[in-house]
């Protein structure tokens, strides 16, 4: 669109004390479409003196068009893309953690900032026949659609065959034998593990596929680490997972965790260092103590990790909260971040 005097044009009859006022005597316009023409804008240049564009200068305004359309395009596609990254992101991991009689879960997840891929880690808490609950926390090697495949696999298994399977060195060995049989060439690191209640707290059944030991923080602020070993899930055929037995009072708490949160994080300096932070912590409360878990390891906002990291922690309530009242305390629910650039803080 080319109006060479805003003073005489009629599309300009409504505007002409505005230009006047701006000093706007000429106006050339030029829609900006996406590749794939969608008009995403327009491009106008403004002139101090009434003129028609030369054929030089109209070129390069429709060059600049054009080039405005293309970077338009890609950032509403990147946008587009990383909204689909954290619809699967999420559609990976459950929406929340349910209630658990006698204990207090709470979960924080970090995506790495890879662009347009999803990652591989994943965590998982369920009920099981009688009284007892499952829980699994995994990593599967790599990025993309093919990890998240692999992912739903893993943790979808691990959560049917758990219901069948009593022992968790069974679960594993199918889940690994699941992960075999797939097309996907992809292997899992995985800890998987069952509790029950016993007369004061519960007991603890695991068993690792290649995965990081778990820590226990105890209610006098000792740190614990679980010894668990397992090879690797989908390498090797006919693999055992041996399993590993704990028991947990009133104010323990089981932490586990994906590699992410202790490799190339300079706020946590590989096993010793969790130790020492999970140590260093006055919170006593599980949403507590993993919301000043999660400032010390991630930061406040948190800062952008090199790999995803996933964080469960189980506590074990006393007696006296362990009532209805308890399991409605609004701290009860999950704290979870899932945004590509997640902003920080534990709600609740």
């Amino acid at each position: 669109m080319i109006v060479a005097d805003t003073t005489t044009d009629p599309l300009w009859s409504d505007y002409r004390g505005l230009a006047a006022e701006h000093g706007l005597r000429a106006c050339w316009s030029t829609p900006i479409r996406a590749d794939d023409g969608e008009l995403v804008g327009t491009l106008a240049v403004y002139y101090a003196e009434p003129r028609e564009p030369p054929a030089e200068d109209r070129r390069v305004v429709d060059l600049l068009g054009r080039t405005a359309g293309v970077a338009i395009g890609r950032a509403r596609d990147a946008e587009i893309r990383a909204r689909r990254l954290d619809e699967l992101q999420s559609s990976l991991l459950p929406r929340a953690l349910p209630d658990v009689p006698g204990i207090r879960a709470a979960v924080s997840f970090h995506p790495e900032e890879r662009g347009s891929e999803v990652g591989g880690d994943f965590y998982d808490l369920f009920s099981l026949s009688g009284d007892a609950w499952g829980f699994v926390v995994g990593d599967v090697c790599g990025h993309g659609a093919e990890a998240a495949a692999v992912t739903a696999l893993t943790r979808h298994t691990t959560r049917a065959i758990a219901r069948l399977e009593h022992r968790p060195s069974r679960v594993l060995s199918i889940v690994n034998d699941e992960l075999r049989e797939s097309d996907h060439d992809r292997f899992c690191t995985a800890l998987y593990g069952r509790f029950e209640p016993i007369a004061d707290g519960i007991q603890l059944t695991l068993a690792c596929g290649g995965h990081p030991a778990p820590l226990v923080r105890h209610a006098d602020g000792r740190v614990e680490l679980v010894r668990t070993r397992g090879p690797l899930l989908g390498v090797f055929d006919d693999a055992e997972f041996p399993e590993t037995s704990i028991d947990l009072g009133p104010g323990d708490t089981l932490l586990l965790y994906t590699d992410g949160l202790v490799e190339r994080n300079p706020r946590v300096p590989g096993d010793a260092g969790l130790r020492a932070l999970l140590a260093s912590l006055a919170a006593v409360d599980a949403g507590e103590l993993m919301a000043a878990f999660e400032r010390s390891a991630f930061g406040s906002p948190p800062d952008p990790l090199p790999d995803d990291a996933a964080v469960l922690a189980i506590q074990v309530l006393s007696p006296a909260r362990s009532d209805p009242e308890a399991a409605r305390d609004p701290r009860r629910g999950p704290a979870r971040h899932r945004s590509v650039s997640p902003s920080g803080g534990w709600p609740g």
